[in-house]
Order: C-alpha cells, then structure tokens, then sequence
C-alpha cells in the first residue's frame, strides 16, 4: 500500500519588502539585505553607531532585542583599550551574535536585514549601520527613512 501526503505549495524565499519608518534626521532609503553573523560583525566594527528597526505586526520586547544589539555594541568599541586579545575578543563576540541571531530564528522565526546609511554631521561623516528584523520571508527590503517634519 502506498502512502501519499499532501504537499502544501511553498512560499517564495526570496521576497522584497518596503517600509517606511520616521527619524530625525533628513530622509534617506536604506537598501537592506539577509546578513549572516559574520559578515554583520565585519559590519558592526566600521560602523559608529546603529538603529535597530522592527517590522510586522507583533514587535520583540526590549530584552530579546538586546541580546542582539550587546555584541554588536561590543564590537564596535575601538580596541586600544582592551586588556583582553582584540582577535580573541572579537571571536568570542562573534560566536556570541551566531548563537544569538540562530535562536532569534528559531524562537521568534525572524532574521536580520542589514543596510548603512552615511550622515554628515557638522563636518563630519558618520556611518550608521541599520537593522531591521524581519519575518523570515522577507529577503531583502528597503527601508525608506523620513524625517519627522516629513511624517507629521
């Protein structure tokens, strides 16, 4: 006797989203990309600050947020300060941001999209690294940044 399943179709992978989202400074759209650990790590030490954004219906809390943002903040510091192996450091915090965004997956079926915008402040160019956590359908996106005079 042969058995059949039935087979559901599948969704799409790979699918693109806009969204918009308000800010302080002036509008900007920030294409942003399915990033894995490392790479986000290589990212987050070049960057000098990030803004976490999340999309969809039923936002994370704070604290499930943070246990990405910590290494990532960690990372960024400049390491002539350090007691500890820089490279040691890094490799730990890098473990950590794997073990991090592989739990966010499983836990909450969301990921992490990546983009960087470039501010000039007084003068100065400031890089800021965007994440958007985002449903595990959603590939690719581009996060449209309006000002708030813009918004209201």
């Amino acid at each position: 006797m042969t058995v059949l399943s039935a087979k559901r179709p599948k969704r799409p992978l790979s699918s693109h989203r806009t969204y918009v989202k308000d800010w302080d400074w002036d509008p900007h759209v920030v294409p942003c990309t399915r990033i894995d650990a490392e790479d986000l790590a290589q990212m987050a030490e070049s960057m000098d600050e990030f803004a976490v954004y999340q999309v969809g219906p039923n936002t994370l809390p704070s604290s499930e947020v943070s246990r990405i943002t910590e290494p990532l903040r960690a990372l960024a510091w400049p390491d002539r300060d350090l007691l500890t192996d820089p490279k040691e450091l890094r490799r730990i915090l890098a473990r950590q941001l794997t073990d991090r965004l592989a739990r966010l997956k499983i836990k909450t079926g969301r990921h992490v999209l990546a983009g960087v915008v470039l501010r000039v402040e007084e003068g100065n160019e400031r890089k800021l690294l965007v994440l958007v956590i985002a449903s595990g359908r959603v590939e690719s996106c581009d996060l449209e940044l309006i000002g708030r005079q813009a918004a209201a």
